[in-house]
């Protein structure tokens, strides 16, 4: 017999990566930057031929709920799991296991963020079946890898171990070892080894085995989550469990479970896949015109090349411009090194200190 499957779509976020195309109140998982869906439909949508849309899940801040059920109307409303704040996501992950647990749920749970773009979806929910299927039968928290396609500073990365089973011609692997993001000559030799993935953040394990490692290595977190769910829904009672989910550790569950546990697999993947954190790994992945700039709106240029270029209406006309991104909304507009985007944070830091709420 199948295991049951469920599926948590971790949706959080706070709009800093794609700005000032995202916001607070708008963050990058609710845009079109991929076709005519945002990137939350198009992770909803990847997954239902897997797992039927009642099995569902999609973690969020609060504030973010009816956008949630805007952009997939299809979701059960109380599939909706509603974060007071964002606190990474061991807490998110922990909140969507207890909620499932509440509710006598068992089998598979398929951990997902909502923001990645992944290619050749038949390859991907293949790989999904396999992961499943290994972790139905096995006490292990299971990592989807990715064998890297180039050199990649921005990724984590996950050293193959030795293979431990074999589930429908694919071979799961031990992981040996979890690696920080490298510098550029760590990558390289990552790279040129042949045994080190992409640490995609997709996971796949089964409800008790979640559970289990939460009590063995964030047992303080798991029941200060759990006593979060038990303020009654009053405004006092609303407050109370805003102030406490706020106080929760902000961990991520690689550091905070994965790192720690020597009950890991991966499975290696060869699906073009991006977790699009930056402008710049937006750009790798969009498609180039003759002089490589990937241009979303109206734009004509001379010399200008490896630009990234946005525009929110208004024709943007560049002249001697090379590997700048360039994105203009109503209210804004940036212009930076493709190579200094993951200092935008750096710069919505000046912003808030200078009084300029109204753009962030």
């Amino acid at each position: 017999m199948s295991p049951s499957v469920h599926a948590v779509i971790l949706a959080g976020g706070e709009g800093t990566r794609f700005w000032p195309l995202s916001r607070r109140e708008n963050p990058k998982q609710f845009l079109r930057v991929l076709g005519d869906e945002s990137l939350l439909q198009q992770t909803a949508n990847r997954i239902t031929s897997l797992i039927s849309p009642e099995n569902i899940y999609i973690v969020t801040q609060e504030v973010h709920s009816k956008q949630v059920l805007a952009q997939v109307p299809w979701l059960l409303r109380e599939n909706i799991l509603g974060e007071p704040c964002g606190r990474n996501t061991a807490a998110a992950i922990a909140m969507a296991a207890l909620h499932l647990q509440e509710r006598g749920k068992e089998g598979v749970m398929i951990v997902l963020a909502a923001d990645h773009m992944i290619g050749e979806t038949d390859r991907f929910v293949e790989k999904l079946r396999v992961a499943t299927e290994f972790a139905a039968q096995e006490d292990f928290l299971v990592t989807l890898g990715i064998r890297p396609t180039g050199l990649e500073t921005g990724y984590g990365y996950i050293r193959l171990g030795a293979g431990i089973k074999e589930v429908r011609g694919h071979t799961v692997h031990a992981v040996e070892r979890f690696v920080e993001k490298p510098d550029r000559s760590r990558a390289e030799t990552y790279v040129a080894d042949g045994n080190y993935l992409w640490n995609s953040g997709i996971f796949i394990w089964s409800l008790q085995t979640i559970l289990r490692a939460y009590e063995s290595f964030l047992p303080e977190l798991l029941d200060s989550v759990r006593k979060n769910r038990t303020f009654p829904p009053t405004p006092e009672g609303n407050k109370q469990r805003g102030k406490h989910y706020g106080r929760l550790p902000a961990q991520s569950v690689d550091y905070g479970i994965l790192e720690k546990s020597s009950r890991v697999a991966v499975l290696p993947c060869e699906f073009s896949w991006s977790d699009l954190g930056s402008w710049n790994a937006l750009y790798t992945v969009l498609p180039k015109d003759q002089q490589n700039n990937a241009v979303l709106g109206k734009h004509q240029g001379v010399d200008t090349q490896g630009c990234l270029i946005r525009s929110g209406g208004r024709l943007i006309t560049t002249l001697g411009l090379s590997d700048l991104i360039v994105v203009e909304t109503e209210d804004a507009l940036l212009i930076c090194p493709r190579n200094r985007d993951q200092d935008i944070k750096k710069l919505l830091e000046k912003l808030r200190s200078a009084g300029e709420e109204s753009v962030l």
